[in-house]
């Protein structure tokens, strides 16, 4: 699917030293900026959800150790 993406020319200029450096045009380096990000929202969210867990599993045991 095509999408315009609208730049600052300091954003350009960014977006370019980024797929000189990677050796990709500009449209990949954007891409994979993209999927990092995703990824890394995507851990947080886990690691996010994963402790509310535990805490909500383990809530007895933390009580219990914070009176000792």
């Amino acid at each position: 699917m095509a999408m315009t993406l609208r730049t600052t020319p300091d954003d350009d200029a960014i977006i370019t030293r980024i797929a000189e450096r990677q050796g990709v045009s500009k449209n990949e380096a954007v891409l994979r900026a993209v999927r990092v990000i995703d990824e890394q929202q995507s851990h947080s969210d886990q690691v996010g959800e994963s402790a509310s867990k535990m805490l909500d599993r383990y809530s007895g045991l933390f009580e219990r150790l914070r009176h000792t």
